[in-house]
């Protein structure tokens, strides 16, 4: 109901069955739009979530909040069913965690995170770091007026089941 002034992390629950609170997405119609603010992220920033899926042979777009013309980040699966962190600073230029060494569209609980410090790029599965990238953001960093999304991308919407989304 007004701007953000401190550091604040956002829990989305849904209940798809009387004992699981999980967000269900068909890939369908299915998201969730958390607005525009970015709340003062520029240099550093750290996105989870729980996921569970067996899609592969598409990219599934887990948390995005990036703006096609050039800045912001998204954490996906990509068609082979690894998980990845990726994004533009104001420098330009794709940025990568790269590729996760486990596979999560397996059907089973995954939490993936990804990091962007000063020095890189990561994508950790289940607590473990399985790769990163080494690169420096340029100005202002990752602050973008994209809208924070959770199961969608200008491409399409992700199936997968998800939980436990922090940013």
């Amino acid at each position: 109901t007004g701007p953000i002034t401190s550091t604040t992390t956002y829990n989305v629950n849904a209940v798809a069955q009387p004992t699981n609170y999980a967000l269900n997405l068909d890939g369908t119609n299915d998201y969730l739009n958390l607005g525009t603010n970015n709340r003062s992220i520029t240099n550093a920033i750290t996105v989870s979530a729980k996921v569970r899926t067996t899609i592969t042979g598409t990219s599934q777009f887990i948390v995005d909040k990036y703006l096609s013309a050039g800045i912001g980040y998204y954490l996906f699966i990509d068609a082979t069913g690894k998980a990845s962190f990726q994004g533009r600073d104001v420098a330009g230029g794709i940025k990568s965690s790269g590729l996760s060494t486990t596979i999560v569209a397996d059907n089973q609980w995954h939490e993936i995170t990804g990091v962007v410090r000063n020095t890189g790029w990561e994508i950790w599965v289940d607590g473990v770091m399985e790769s990163s990238g080494a690169y420096s953001l340029g100005g202002t960093g990752l602050g973008t007026t994209a809208a924070l999304l959770v199961g969608n991308f200008s491409t399409g919407f992700s199936p997968a089941d998800v939980d436990r989304v922090a940013i």
